[in-house]
């Protein structure tokens, strides 16, 4: 992910980086029960 996307509103930038991973793939967000990320960060 860019810089500018983690700058602004990380949320909605991860929602549209998953949503465009779907539609790349020739998916729709129906058919995709769940996602996973490899890499997932707790944030303190």
């Amino acid at each position: 992910m860019e810089d500018e996307m983690i700058e602004g509103d990380y949320e909605y930038q991860t929602g549209f980086q998953i949503m465009n991973c779907i539609k790349n793939k020739g998916l729709s967000y129906e058919e995709v029960q769940m996602l996973l990320s490899m890499i997932f960060r707790i944030f303190l």
